[in-house]
């Protein structure tokens, strides 16, 4: 019933604008119940909007944007946000994904490029330095290795 609970949240959050809880729920929603990583992400983007929020919902916007394939927009998103906040832990949390994800970006049009070279996805992110389609994997801020799991890049 989550497509119910999210048409009550809308009227709830048309109703109280003041209050960021509806769109978080709404974005929950979306995430958890529906699997739809676009629209969670645009919900939660809008939460971290919302005076008095964490990072933390403007963050995973973000990465649930890249995950549908809008990476370029969670950058974008992310730099906005980065240079509207004063708080300076917030900032760097902020400024270490949009690390991230500048890397993610990086992957994903070597892989277009490997794509229409070779006419198939490559299996592992080796393939693209072996195919010289880049010098170097770039370097994921997290310390964790960038992985590419069924075309798209997880970290």
């Amino acid at each position: 019933m989550a497509k119910q609970a999210i048409e009550m949240l809308k009227i709830s959050k048309e109703h109280r604008y003041w209050d960021w809880e509806p769109a978080a729920f709404i974005g929950f929603d979306y995430f958890y119940f529906l699997k739809d990583n676009i629209n969670a992400s645009k919900y939660f983007m809008e939460v971290s909007r919302y005076p008095g929020t964490t990072p933390f919902y403007g963050i995973f916007g973000a990465r649930l944007a890249q995950r549908a394939g809008q990476t370029r927009a969670g950058i974008d998103f992310l730099t906005n946000i980065y240079n509207t906040t004063e708080n300076e832990t917030y900032k760097e949390e902020i400024k270490i994904r949009i690390d991230a994800l500048h890397g993610v970006l990086l992957l994903e049009k070597a892989i277009e490029k490997f794509t229409a070279k070779y006419n198939h996805l490559p299996q592992k992110l080796d393939e693209l330095l072996t195919a010289k389609i880049l010098p170097a994997l770039p370097q994921n801020p997290y310390n964790k290795p960038y992985i590419l799991k069924d075309g798209i890049i997880d970290f």
